[in-house]
């Protein structure tokens, strides 16, 4: 026999005694908050000393003086595990990981990284959890840090956003019982007012994710201050931006909290069960290059679980792929199992045995059966005191085993739920009942539910008093199933506990889980039923397959609420269960009921992208003969958003469009030998009718009532939209006329403000009349502010500012709105224009403007990231162009004048519409000017003529397009004297000099530039020197800094070639090289540097 038959009565006096009740637990972290498994499911351990010596184990308490004071046996604790005494051990480094990651956070000094995203990944019961608390009293010792954990149950694919809400509701409790201090109390007033000033009326929707928020933020927003569309269009309009919205509000109120609260840390336990949703938001939280407060976000999940198919693995490598551009310092521990000396510490401690050799062969066969994994050692060790292969000899005053016997009756543990399962099949009938009631509410459960159910379910004739209960959950804690989490909320300790109390008694069964399901829904009020409306459903979904439609309404009820806080895979799992409840005859018998199920299920798809089970639905919906259109108008909506935003076939949405507004009543010309005529005569009547409109009769307007009109005015701005991006010019001017007549007819709806927007940019394009668009620009945006419809806002105030107040207005002045743009379009959901606005405001008009181009070229890797991820195609690939020509500029490409390199290829770019193979050439023109290759540019401008203008009209991006067009034709003019090189230029000097006679502030540089090389191509070198130096100074005043050198560059040609002054045109020289520096253009510097010294020689 192996046994333990060297302990001494020494080793026995180390002992400590105590409550029973206390020493029998794993031990809680001194927050009060930690998980009593979470001590047991650590990848290390220690013992727990009463001095810092961590060699020898020193008694606190004698046993001979215990054995005095206790006077029943019973109260001993000598013979019981010593759970107390395990701590977290042998993880130095990853500790000082964590806390180096911490520390990186709230550093004062500007760091490029500030954000911090830490990964802890290993087998299950290895320890993550336990490693992540290390640091909680780190981040508490900080001056404002707050640690917050949030984890993700089985259920989680179920229960949306689960882990984020717990983790952000733990920060708001925390805060709250911190404000008892003055200045707490004072940050916790500004989190509420920044929150309110800058989500307003979207606060609801971070409340209803975040109830914690009660009390902190203002939630006296009514319903009529959140946008609408009457008559249920608007909802239907809305599914495209919900989650974007919620992802905005979820990034602003995280950036708000990093402002008062460094570091933030957001511990996320068990992400590999985590719903898609919580994961793009996390990903969105990540790549917010706003914020640099001190966010870090701390993600622990099983790697054995993980497969490349799997959303967090596809998170994770794209978080990786993007950290530099986002901003993240990106950590990964990888834990393993124990090694054979720290599970003999845990034996040591777990035994109070101070000689390791005494326990070293039992360690040893614990290691083999459990492979040193913490939360698995521990069951293991427990089945060996339950089964009496480990005891306590009161008389010996000694722990007793025998190695071998051991051996023989124990096999591995690596199916560590079927050891706990076996546990909880040892306890009374009443507690078993009770941790399948709670198994099957998920991850947490409350005592007042438990009770409902067992009061109603339990055939069990004993009291079932809530007095009773508590002390079986007293019970159940010590026992290190479940531990409160606050109030009368319980949580259990470990996942793998709550997988063996679905495995035992009923819980197979799907009539046990119906019949809770039911239980909870005849007796919870409506309040009450909303809070736990998913796991209710589940619960009847698994316990019931009959037809049943008032369980497919359930699963309606269920799937609307998902979708309200955009969980659209949740919503179609709902969706598609609904259906199966229904009849077979549905669509006679409870139409409505299923119409509302399949324009849902439709939505839905489209969100998800899963195209074959959306033309399921959308075929079910428009076979339907009996459906109007305006019943039909949400899966027309899905359709349309799959063909512009998926899909991007522009020519199709038009199709589409054209026949449901046929549908509504709303007809326009499609013959193509008709259309023309009729567009410019609709264009010009409504331009006449339209602006004799006094402005004032919108301050209060009449309102559009009529949903068959208001879906017409929907369609016809999808027709503008997709007409725009194939340049169809004449359908482009029906839709937006059309929009404006309904609006003078019927009254105005949230679109009728880009309506007047798009009819401004119209007459931009066609009558040249910058006033006149101008005005009508102005009353779109008094119209829009009439609606309170910020989705609409963003998209009027775009164009107004973008391509038509620019005309009129400094460029300036049109920079600063395009910031509202991007943050009205992300609070709203729009993020079609919200990244027009941020491609517009951070790269596009500074680079018009000639802002430095290191200053634009830094942030275009994060926007083209965020774009992408955002799944806003067309925006991202005219970012990669812009972003691409900064990169030729700077010289950073193997040919300058191939549009070629690290953000995009012209040789592997297929266009998909006319709006960019007009980008694409007017950004190659861009490289043929700067880098001096006239000729090319001069004929690239004859074969295109005036096609940007004709196609893109009224954007501002036509202005330096036509501009530069002018330099390349005089340029050629001045050089070969051609005819046709002369007539394009006095063309485009033409065009030009209107613009400024009409008042355009922003082309004065370009109007004198031109006049002096029209001077210099007629030899009027006096007129021209002059003007050279006048256009050289206005650039140069109003900050356009790559026109101060073109134009010196110019200059420097004149004095060489016309006036045969070469020391002239070295000085010019030299200024273009101070101003192509200044700008940044390092390539074009280094060009000329080189044309000089040939000069010189």
């Amino acid at each position: 026999m192996t046994s333990n038959d060297s302990s001494t009565l020494a080793s026995v006096e180390s002992i400590p005694f105590g409550d029973e009740k206390t020493t029998s637990s794993f031990s809680r972290r001194s927050s009060g908050t930690g998980s009593l498994i979470d001590e047991t499911s650590s990848s290390s351990w220690s013992i727990r000393r009463s001095s810092g010596d961590n060699h020898q184990f020193n008694p606190e308490i004698s046993h001979r003086s215990n054995l005095r004071d206790h006077k029943n046996v019973r109260e001993l604790t000598i013979n019981k595990l010593n759970f107390k005494a395990i701590h977290i051990c042998g993880r130095e480094h990853e500790i000082e990981t964590l806390r180096t990651c911490i520390d990186r956070a709230t550093m004062k000094e500007e760091i490029p990284k500030k954000k911090e995203l830490i990964l802890i990944e290993g087998y299950s019961g290895i320890g993550k959890s336990m490693l992540a608390s290390t640091v909680e009293e780190h981040v508490a010792s900080t001056e404002n840090g707050v640690l917050a954990r949030g984890k993700y149950g089985l259920n989680s694919c179920d229960e949306p956003y689960s882990g984020l809400s717990d983790a952000f509701g733990l920060v708001c409790t925390k805060l709250k019982q911190a404000s008892i201090g003055e200045n707490t109390l004072q940050k916790l007033t500004a989190i509420g007012d920044a929150v309110s000033e800058e989500l307003g009326s979207d606060s609801l929707l971070l409340l209803q994710l975040v109830p914690e928020l009660d009390g902190i933020i203002d939630n006296s927003f009514s319903e009529s201050s959140s946008q609408s569309f009457s008559s249920g269009v608007n909802n239907n309009h809305d599914f495209e931006a919900s989650f974007e919205k919620l992802k905005y509000v979820l990034r602003v109120f995280t950036r708000i909290l990093c402002t008062y609260v460094s570091p933030l840390v957001l511990v996320l336990d068990d992400l590999q069960w985590a719903d898609v949703a919580s994961l793009k938001v996390v990903e969105f939280l990540l790549s917010d290059f706003q914020n640099s407060k001190g966010l870090v976000i701390m993600g622990l999940y099983r790697s054995n679980e993980l497969t490349e198919a799997d959303v967090l693995f596809r998170t994770i490598s794209n978080v990786n792929e993007n950290k530099e551009a986002w901003g993240v310092h990106f950590t990964k521990l990888h834990l393993q199992g124990l090694g054979l000396d720290d599970v003999n510490r845990i034996v040591m401690s777990l035994l109070s045995i101070d000689s390791k050799d005494t326990t070293l062969q039992l360690a040893e066969l614990c290691y083999r059966r459990t492979l040193g994994n913490p939360f698995f050692l521990i069951e293991f060790v427990k089945l060996l005191e339950r089964e009496g292969w480990i005891s306590f000899s009161l008389g010996a005053c000694k722990w007793k085993w025998d190695v071998k016997d051991i051996e023989k009756n124990t096999v591995s543990t690596m199916n560590v739920v079927d050891l706990v399962r076996d546990r909880m099949q040892k306890l009374p009938r009443t507690s078993q009942l009770l941790l399948q009631y709670a198994a099957c509410l998920g991850s947490s459960f409350t005592l007042p539910m438990i009770h409902l159910i067992w009061t109603q379910h339990s055939d069990d004739e004993t009291d079932k008093d809530i007095k009773r209960l508590r002390k079986i959950f007293a019970t159940m804690e010590a026992e290190t199933l479940i531990e409160r989490c606050g109030g009368q909320k319980y949580q259990w300790v470990h996942d793998k506990v709550q997988e063996a109390a679905l495995l035992i008694g009923y819980n197979g069964d799907k009539s046990f889980l119906f019949e809770v399901g039911m239980i909870l829904h005849d007796s919870l009020g409506s309040d009450e039923l909303e809070e736990v409306l998913f796991e209710v459903v589940d619960l009847l979904n698994k316990g019931s397959e009959t037809k049943n439609p008032e369980y497919a309404m359930l699963n309606l009820r269920a799937a609307e609420k998902a979708r309200e806080i955009s969980a659209f895979r949740s919503a179609a799992s709902y969706i598609s269960r609904g259906i199966l409840f229904l009849p077979d005859d549905k669509w006679t018998t409870f139409r409505g009921l299923t119409l509302r199920l399949f324009s849902l299920g439709v939505e839905m798809e489209v969100a998800l992208g899963r195209d074959e089970v959306f033309q399921k639905y959308r075929d079910e919906v428009l076979s339907q003969e009996g459906l109007s259109a305006l019943e039909k108008l949400p899966t027309y909506i899905a359709q349309s958003h799959k063909l512009s935003n998926v899909a991007m076939d522009h020519n199709a949405n038009i199709e589409l469009s054209l026949a449901v507004l046929k549908e509504l009543g709303i007809t326009l010309p499609s013959n193509p030998i008709t259309v023309p005529p009729r567009a410019i005569c609709c264009f010009l009547r409504t331009v006449k009718r339209a602006k004799n409109t006094p402005k004032e009769e919108y301050k209060s307007p009449k309102r559009m009532r009529d949903p068959r009109l208001q879906a017409g005015m929907l369609f016809l701005s999808r027709l503008f939209y997709a007409s725009f991006f194939t340049a169809n010019k004449f359908m482009l001017v029906l839709s937006a006329c059309k929009m404006v007549q309904l609006t003078l007819n019927h009254g105005v709806s949230p679109l009728s403000g880009q309506a007047y927007a798009s009819l401004g940019m119209i007459v931009n394009a066609i009558l040249h009349d910058f006033n006149m668009a101008s005005f009508f620009a102005e009353t779109g945006l008094l119209i829009q502010s009439t609606t309170k419809s910020n989705y609409m806002k963003c998209q009027t105030m775009f164009l107004a500012s973008h391509s038509i107040l620019a005309w009129t207005r400094p460029l300036q002045t049109c920079h600063l709105p395009l910031v509202d743009v991007y943050t009205l379009g992300m609070r709203s959901g729009n993020i079609e224009y919200a990244m027009w606005g941020l491609l517009g405001y951070n790269i596009f008009l500074p680079y018009v403007m000639g802002k430095p181009l290191s200053s634009i070229e830094p942030r275009c890797a994060a926007i083209v990231s965020q774009m992408e991820d955002l799944q806003q195609n067309d925006q991202a690939v005219h970012t990669r162009k812009w972003w691409q020509l900064i990169l030729n500029l700077l010289g950073r490409s193997a040919d300058p004048l191939v549009l070629s390199g690290t953000a995009f290829d012209v040789n592997e770019f297929v266009p998909r519409a006319q709006l960019q193979v007009l980008f694409l050439n007017f950004t190659q023109a861009e490289l043929n000017l700067f880098y001096g290759c006239n000729e090319k540019a001069a004929d690239s401008a004859l074969a295109r003529q005036d096609e940007f203008a004709n196609g893109f009209g009224g954007h501002l991006a036509g202005m330096q397009e036509a501009f530069h067009r002018g330099v390349a034709l005089y340029a050629m003019a001045r050089r070969t004297k051609r005819r046709k090189y002369k007539a394009g230029a006095r063309h485009i000097r033409n065009i030009v000099r209107k613009w400024f006679e009409d008042g355009n502030p922003n082309v004065r540089h370009y109007h004198i530039f031109l006049g002096a090389e029209h001077a210099a191509l007629k030899r009027n070198d006096k007129a021209a020197k002059s003007l050279y130096e006048e256009s050289i100074r206005t650039a140069a005043r109003t900050g356009h800094l790559q026109h101060a050198g073109l134009f010196n560059e110019r200059y420097a040609d004149f004095f060489r070639f016309e006036l045969k002054d070469e020391e002239e045109a070295r000085y010019r020289i030299d200024e273009a090289i101070r101003w192509y520096t200044e700008w940044g253009a390092e390539q074009k510097v280094e060009m000329l540097r080189a044309m000089k010294f040939t000069h010189q020689q």
